[in-house]
């Protein structure tokens, strides 16, 4: 199994967690600040929050701002009533693409072969139970490869005429094992894994400095803890350029 990890090393962030109204307004001077200079790399935040479905549901309800949500999201986080599931970032030039992974490649089975019967001697044994020593189980005979983790790929076009906005191309993607299925009996038993897999592919205008909302990438309920609501998974993103 093959462990493969994309770390960043971040020693200074251009964007700040838009916690207040004074925060808030700091980030747009600074947005258009540097909109005005020569952009030379972009910085994708990418984010994901897991809180109680009605907590969310109720929150949503009072704003339709992707960065007032945010606020209030990362509020109840820094109040124990929500978890940071995943922080990942990386940089790229305006109109490139980036990918970034956290990864482990999972390798598993995806055909048997069927049991067979080899060479039997000419004086069988008087034990009929020990017949079994001369066949052969099902055996793996094709493999493939899933990788579980985090991966996401981004694509950004910078808008000349509007020097605060970028277009970005992403898809995300978190896949988990679920567990296994087996069929057969015996010697014929083979199994097979069962994989979680969340997605996003969407294409949206951002804001530079302000978090935007992509959507939810909830796990399914069996993967989740039995002694708790249910938990929603909320993606956002936030595009800024980075301080020389």
């Amino acid at each position: 199994m093959k462990l493969s990890s994309t770390l960043f090393l971040i020693t200074a962030l251009a964007w700040t967690s838009p916690l207040s109204a004074q925060e808030s307004e700091s980030s747009e001077d600074e947005a258009k600040t540097l909109a005005a200079l020569p952009v030379l790399n972009l910085e994708f935040t990418y984010e994901v929050f897991s809180l109680p479905m009605m907590e969310v549901a109720k929150l949503k309800r009072k704003t339709s701002s992707g960065a007032v949500f945010y606020q209030e999201i990362v509020k109840k986080v820094a109040e124990k009533k929500g978890v940071q599931e995943e922080f990942l970032v990386m940089r790229m030039q305006p109109g490139g693409k980036g990918e970034i992974e956290e990864i482990t490649e999972h390798i598993y089975p995806t055909e048997y072969e069927p049991p067979e019967i080899g060479r039997v001697p000419d004086h069988l044994p008087a034990d009929f139970d020990q017949l079994e020593m001369f066949i052969s189980p099902a055996i793996p005979s094709a493999f493939d490869t899933k990788n579980l983790g985090s991966s996401i790929e981004a694509e950004s076009t910078f808008d000349n005429k509007r020097p605060d906005k970028v277009h970005v191309k992403l898809a995300a993607s978190h896949v988990q094992v679920l567990g296994s299925e087996s069929w057969g009996e015996g010697i014929s038993t083979v199994s097979m894994p069962r994989f979680s897999v969340q997605k996003l592919n969407v294409g949206a205008e951002f804001t530079l400095g302000s978090p935007t909302l992509l959507g939810t990438v909830t796990p399914r309920q069996v993967n989740q803890k039995k002694d708790q609501p249910k938990q929603i998974w909320l993606a956002f993103v936030t595009v800024s350029v980075p301080k020389l």
